[in-house]
């Protein structure tokens, strides 16, 4: 088992930081692969990592959502990672491999 893939077109990662207005997640951008931003969210206790890959997927870029490594916090991660999950798949990014 590995780190949870995605796969997004263009528009999505483009849109990444007016889909989570509202949605009560704080988000900072950080430099990433290629010039790509990459992104951290916060939200109560909780942290997850968007990090882009120098991989395509059917033509498609390539990321991992990751989760901080402190145990202590990974409740809030892992409930914060399904919310981020959920926002960015129903934008249209799909999970390609767990």
């Amino acid at each position: 088992m590995g780190l949870p893939t995605y796969s997004c077109p263009d528009d999505v990662e483009s849109k990444i930081p007016r889909l989570f207005e509202g949605k009560r997640i704080q988000l900072t951008e950080v430099p990433s692969n290629g010039g790509r931003l990459g992104y951290t969210f916060r939200s109560d206790w909780g942290t997850v990592e968007l990090i882009w890959i120098d991989q395509l997927f059917d033509g498609q870029a390539v990321f991992f959502l990751v989760c901080e490594s402190n145990p202590l916090f990974w409740i809030w991660d892992l409930r914060l990672h399904r919310r981020v999950d959920e926002i960015l798949v129903r934008a249209g990014a799909r999970l390609i491999s767990m």
